[in-house]
C-alpha cells in the first residue's frame, strides 16, 4: 500500500472532517425542510412502547425482535424535546453523519488516509445511508454503534481498554438490535485466530464476551422478570412471512397462534424446507440486497447496475491477498470449485445458487493466504462471512439489515480503486506505447 508523509495525513483528515460536516448539513436541511413528514411508523410505536415501560406497564408491552434500547431512549429523549418528529430527526441524523466520520477512521487503521478517504466517499454517496438518515426508523443507533466497534477491532494493538469499548457498544447495539450478537461473535473467531498468543486471545475474548454480557444483562434480567423469556424474538414469523419457499397452510395457522399466545412452537428447523430456504437466502436472497443480481434496493456501490459492484470488491480482495499461483492453490481451489459445481447440479439449481461458485472459492484462496492478511483488516473480513452464515436463517426484509457487516465493501472497493486500477491503466499505457515503438 501507498505511504503517506504526516502533513498529507493532517490534510486528509481535514477533508474527512469537511466531508462530515457537508454530509451533516446536506442531510440536515433536506431532513427539516424537504422530508418534513413522517415516512413511517417505527420511532412513534417504539417512543409509545418505552413511554408505558417507563410508567410501569412493561407487562403489557411486547417487542419482537427488538430490544428494549431503542423504546427507552426515544422516550427519555422524547421528554427532553417534547417533540417526537424533532427526536427522530435528530437522532437520525447524527447517527447517520457519525457513521460518514467514524468510517473514515476506522479505514485509516487498516490501509492509512487516501484509502480511508476514498471509502468515506463511497459511503456518502451509497444511498441506503442518506435515506436512513433521513428517515425514523430504529436501526440507525445500533448500525452507528457497530462502525464503532470496527473503529477499535481495527486498532494494530488491542489493548484492554479497546476490549471494553468494543464490548460496551456492541452490548448497547445488542439492546437495539439483536444482530450486533453476530459481530460480537465474529469479533470472538477474529480475536482467538489473530496471532499465536493463545492464552492471551483466549483471555481478550473471554473479556469481550463478559463486558457484553454485563452490558444486556439488565435487559435479559428485566425480560425474564416481566415475560418469562430472556430474549423477545421469534424468528418463526420471519420465516414464515417472507421465505421464498413457505410451508403448509396448516404450519402457517400454528406459527401464527404462537405468536398470539406466546406457546412454544418451532418453525420446523430440520426439515428439507429450512434447508431449501436457507441456501437461497444464502447464495442468493441476502447477496443480492449486497450487489444487485436483480433488485435496484442494494448496497452496491454501483446499486443501478446488476453484478458490476462486485468486481471492485472481489479484486481488491485479491490484490490484499498477493495470490502466488503454486500447486497448492490452483489445486485446492480447483477442486473447491469442482465440489461446489457438482453439488449444486445434483443437491440444488444453479440459477439459484451459483453465487456458490465464485464465493467458496474466493473463501478457499482467502484462507489459504490468511498469513498474508495484516491482522487488522481480519475482522473486516471474518465478520460478512459469520454474518450471512447466521443471518441467512431469514431472507432479509431490507438492504439496512446487513449494514452491520457491510464496511469490507467500501473498504475493498477502495483498494480497487487507488491500488489496482491505476496499475492497471499504466500497464496499457505501457504496452500501447511498446507497440507503437515496433510500429
Amino acid at each position: 500500500m501507498q505511504k503517506i508523509d504526516s502533513n498529507n495525513t493532517r490534510s486528509f483528515d481535514k477533508y474527512s472532517i469537511f466531508i462530515s460536516l457537508v454530509f451533516l448539513l446536506v442531510i440536515g436541511f433536506v431532513a427539516f425542510f424537504h422530508h418534513d413528514y413522517w415516512t413511517n411508523g417505527d420511532y412513534l410505536i417504539y417512543s409509545n412502547l418505552g413511554e408505558d415501560i417507563l410508567s410501569g406497564n412493561g407487562k403489557n408491552v411486547k417487542i419482537l425482535n427488538a430490544g428494549l434500547g431503542g423504546p427507552i431512549f426515544y422516550a427519555l429523549v422524547n421528554s427532553l424535546t417534547g417533540d417526537a418528529f424533532l427526536s427522530a430527526k435528530l437522532i437520525s441524523l447524527f447517527a447517520g453523519t457519525g457513521i460518514v466520520a467514524i468510517s473514515y477512521f476506522t479505514i485509516k487503521n487498516i490501509f492509512g488516509a487516501k484509502i480511508a478517504l476514498i471509502g468515506q466517499l463511497f459511503i456518502v454517496f451509497t444511498p441506503r445511508i442518506g435515506i436512513l438518515s433521513l428517515q425514523t426508523l430504529n436501526e440507525i443507533i445500533p448500525i452507528f454503534l457497530i462502525f464503532s466497534s470496527f473503529f477499535f477491532i481495527t486498532k494494530k494493538n488491542i489493548n484492554l481498554k479497546y476490549i471494553l469499548c468494543i464490548g460496551i457498544l456492541l452490548g448497547i447495539a445488542f439492546t437495539f438490535r439483536y444482530q450486533s450478537g453476530l459481530i460480537l461473535v465474529a469479533f470472538v473467531v477474529f480475536l482467538v485466530i489473530r496471532n499465536k498468543q493463545i492464552k492471551k486471545n483466549l483471555v481478550f475474548a473471554g473479556l469481550l464476551i463478559i463486558i457484553f454480557t454485563f452490558v444486556v444483562s439488565p435487559m435479559l434480567l428485566y425480560n425474564f422478570q416481566t415475560h418469562g423469556i430472556i430474549l423477545d424474538s421469534n424468528s418463526s414469523f420471519e420465516q414464515m412471512v417472507k421465505s421464498k419457499y413457505k410451508p403448509s397452510p396448516e404450519i402457517i395457522e400454528k406459527i401464527k397462534q404462537n405468536i398470539a399466545t406466546t406457546n412454544e412452537f418451532e418453525f420446523p428447523g430440520k426439515d428439507e424446507l429450512f434447508i431449501k430456504n436457507y441456501f437461497y437466502n444464502l447464495f442468493y436472497h441476502n447477496p443480492n440486497k449486497l450487489f444487485n443480481f436483480d433488485t435496484i434496493s442494494n448496497l452496491s456501490i454501483i446499486p443501478i447496475l446488476p453484478y458490476i459492484g462486485i468486481i471492485p470488491v472481489f479484486i481488491g480482495l485479491l490484490y490484499i491477498l498477493k495470490i502466488s499461483f503454486n500447486k497448492l492453490n490452483l489445486i485446492i481451489t480447483g477442486l473447491v470449485s469442482l465440489v461446489t459445481l457438482i453439488c449444486i447440479l445434483i443437491l440444488g439449481d444453479l440459477e439459484i445458487h451459483y453465487f456458490a461458485l465464485i464465493i467458496l472459492p474466493l473463501i478457499c484462496i482467502t484462507a489459504l493466504n490468511l498469513p498474508k492478511i495484516q491482522s487488522n483488516l481480519l475482522p473486516i473480513l471474518i465478520t460478512p462471512l459469520i454474518y450471512l452464515l447466521f443471518i441467512s436463517i431469514i431472507p432479509v426484509s431490507k438492504p439496512e439489515h446487513l449494514l452491520p457487516m457491510w464496511i469490507f465493501i467500501p473498504i475493498l472497493s477502495s483498494v480497487f480503486f487507488i491500488e489496482v486500477l491505476p496499475k492497471i491503466f499504466s500497464k496499457i499505457i505501457k504496452s500501447s506505447n511498446k507497440t507503437e515503438k515496433k510500429l
